[in-house]
């Protein structure tokens, strides 16, 4: 069963209490699906990537396929910023100030 959000929550504070990180839920969340979205998105073969794809909106437990478009944005900028980084290669910061 998913965590409410008050149980999250909770558990984020014993986490911070115990480790001393400022750990916060919901960044771990989108963390999480960054990444997840980044490996499923590698995958070559479009059925099993598709399968995939259903399973993180499982995971999510979003009620809209569409809430993986934040996902999908954020894939596409990281990507874009990569590059820009690459392009530049003079101090580790991306030529473009869009993608600062």
């Amino acid at each position: 069963m998913p965590l409410s959000m008050q149980c999250a929550q909770r558990r984020a504070a014993f986490i911070r209490a115990e480790t001393g990180v400022d750990f916060h839920w919901h960044a771990a969340r989108h963390s999480f699906f960054n990444r997840a979205y980044v490996l499923m998105d590698a995958i070559e073969d479009p059925l099993k990537r598709e399968d995939k794809r259903q399973g993180l909106g499982y995971w999510g437990g979003w009620s809209s396929e569409d809430s993986l478009d934040i996902y999908t944005a954020t894939a596409r900028r990281n990507k874009a910023r990569g590059a820009a980084l690459v392009l530049d290669g003079t101090d580790g910061k991306a030529t473009w100030s869009a993608l600062d």
